[in-house]
């Protein structure tokens, strides 16, 4: 499926609330890297990508959570606390975001996680280049 099919299904199936949200902190930005990454794989990405990310030395499991990420996002997901990125925690959400050119910051605790142990991030981001920002959310498990 091309990649503007594709993004327009998802969007399709966004509430409006949600759409508004997901727009507002850079949804097609997010998944067009994250569409074409996919498409491409690390080391094809890389040789494309004005930073020449994911770094040549990124860990093979950190590899695994990017792409992980990138497949939520293609999914709309992580862009409310009700949908919150998962499965990636704390280094591979950073990968993430070293991936789409955005450095954190500000981190705030958005909320405890229902039923498990582990608190759900709420992350400020801007763009290396040009300063824009976003907001995603990414639920954290971790055992006591």
């Amino acid at each position: 499926m091309s990649m503007n099919k594709q993004l327009q299904e998802v969007m399709d199936g966004m509430s409006p609330e949600y759409l508004a949200e997901a727009e507002e902190n850079e949804f097609v930005y997010l998944f067009t890297k994250s569409f074409l990454y996919l498409r491409m794989g690390p080391e094809a990405y890389r040789r494309q990508d004005f930073f020449n990310r994911p770094a040549e030395d990124t860990d093979p499991s950190d590899l695994e959570l990017i792409e992980a990420g990138c497949r939520q996002i293609l999914g709309g997901v992580g862009f409310t606390k009700d949908r919150p990125l998962t499965g990636l925690g704390i280094s591979g959400f950073y990968s993430l975001l070293n991936m789409f050119h955005f450095k954190l910051h500000r981190q705030s605790i958005a909320g405890r996680l229902e039923g498990r142990q582990g608190m759900l991030d709420r992350m400020e981001m801007y763009h290396v280049m040009d300063g824009r920002t976003c907001v995603l959310f990414n639920a954290v498990e971790y055992e006591l």
